[in-house]
């Protein structure tokens, strides 16, 4: 079984995602809209309150990078 992540790395990921949609000069709706999400979980994914699955953020990652 994975291991939790830790508030560092919560926060890490929350920083790669604005970075990811900032960098792709895509507004949160237009990120929500690529992520299959609510605009709520793209703030909620920046504000570091929670985040996507390694899976999903792979995906998001191989299409936007």
């Amino acid at each position: 079984m994975p291991s939790p992540r830790t508030k560092t790395n919560t926060a890490d990921v929350a920083t790669e995602i604005r970075d990811l949609r900032t960098r792709s000069g895509l507004s949160q709706p237009q990120f929500a809209e690529i992520a299959a999400c609510s605009v709520t979980t793209v703030k909620r994914w920046e504000a570091g309150k929670c985040e996507p699955s390694d899976l999903a953020l792979s995906g998001l990652r191989s299409r936007l990078e």
